[in-house]
């Protein structure tokens, strides 16, 4: 990730000159515990798992409704892990201006912060849509907070079995529009999964003395030169070009999004080459960089190609 101020601030924060928050302070650091950015990307992908699936059925209360309950639930999920990870966090430098690990909240709001809003999704999820949303979402927290969390500490192969809460997001738009699993469904699945493993690779890279200072089992931080990473990164990214054909074979989209999915591939395999070829903070950002354009670009294709 890019360094900010932000990120310094917090370090100085930690310092010792940390006050916690109140009033409005309270609320921003709060929302900041949800980490929207990222909760509003895995909400989009729910979204557009609902649009792909909901057909004629679509609605604009669908919409809404998966969109809240998801952005709840994504958001609580985030709240509940930096809960987990607050000692955790005040080691690596990137993390050190969280709200917790800051003291600009206590833990224990920040427990209810997660419980809440995970809770208050999943009511969403129920209320609004079929329960098989409601089952995805179960399945992805209990995979984030009780398998990825403390697996991080304890094998690189987090990185892996992180892929699966991270992709479930368009199954839970899936199965929140009643639809039942299938070839079409998995194909977008897969996708995800191949999609996280450079971007997170990257994201290891970029900040490994992070990594390791917090103890993680990162298998990128074995890579002495990073042009294994690379290398490996490439060869997934290279994996998504025959993956985004997937919803045409399957019939879920046409042409259109076919030639938008391989179009996109090559450019992230193009971007994530030059980190095969010499590892540095340019090289590794550059894929970084194409690894969250890559996504949202290629879920507009599949829904506008899917709209039409």
């Amino acid at each position: 990730m890019i360094r900010n101020p932000t990120q310094d601030a917090g370090v100085m924060i930690v310092a010792g000159s940390a006050t916690r928050a109140e009033g409005l302070g309270a609320v921003r650091a709060g929302f900041e515990l949800l980490k929207p950015r990222l909760t509003g990307l895995a909400s989009a992908a729910c979204a557009a798992g609902y649009v792909l699936a909901s057909g004629e059925a679509f609605s604009a209360r669908g919409l809404l409704g998966v969109l809240l309950g998801s952005f709840l639930v994504g958001g609580g999920a985030n709240a509940l892990n930096q809960y987990l990870e607050r000692d955790l966090d005040l080691l690596m430098t990137r993390t050190r201006g969280r709200p917790l690990p800051s003291r600009r909240l206590a833990p224990g709001a920040g427990l209810a912060i997660g419980l809440g809003c995970a809770l208050a999704g999943l009511g969403a999820l129920a209320g609004f849509g079929d329960a098989r949303g409601v089952a995805y979402a179960l399945l992805s927290l209990g995979l984030y907070l009780l398998v990825y969390t403390p697996m991080k500490r304890r094998s690189s192969w987090n990185t892996v079995v992180g892929t699966v809460p991270g992709a479930l997001p368009v199954l839970i738009g899936w199965g929140f529009a009643g639809a039942a699993l299938s070839p079409a469904a998995l194909g977008v699945f897969a996708i995800l999964v191949l999609w996280q493993l450079p971007h997170f690779f990257a994201i290891c890279r970029l900040w490994r003395d992070d990594y390791a200072r917090a103890g993680y089992a990162m298998w990128p931080l074995r890579d002495a030169d990073g042009r294994q990473t690379g290398m490996v990164s490439s060869l997934l990214c290279a994996a998504l070009v025959p993956a985004s054909l997937l919803p045409w074979w399957t019939g879920l989209t046409g042409g259109v999004s076919a030639v938008a999915g391989v179009g996109l591939s090559l450019a992230y395999l193009a971007c994530t080459i030059p980190m095969a070829m010499r590892s540095s903070a340019r090289t590794e950002r550059l894929s970084f960089v194409a690894s969250i354009a890559y996504l949202p670009l290629l879920m507009v294709a599949l829904v506008l190609d899917r709209a039409v």
